[in-house]
């Protein structure tokens, strides 16, 4: 066995204090949306492209890094 359990008793209630609400997950996602937007590095509109760091500038961008 993995964890080394002999039996369900020692292991009956230990994911408990991980349960949540759906409001504390939505809360947390936002809280943690909003620190990666903080620190976010680029671009604020159309009008900033230079054109000549597009690469930087767009990798600066992508939503999912």
């Amino acid at each position: 066995m993995q964890h080394e359990f002999e039996s369900i008793e020692e292991f009956r209630g230990k994911a408990l204090p991980y349960f949540t609400t759906h409001t504390d997950l939505v809360s947390r996602q936002k809280e943690a949306l909003a620190l990666k937007k903080a620190d976010k590095v680029g671009l604020d509109n159309d009008a900033a492209w230079t054109g000549d760091g597009f690469v930087a500038e767009s990798e600066s961008m992508v939503s999912n890094s």
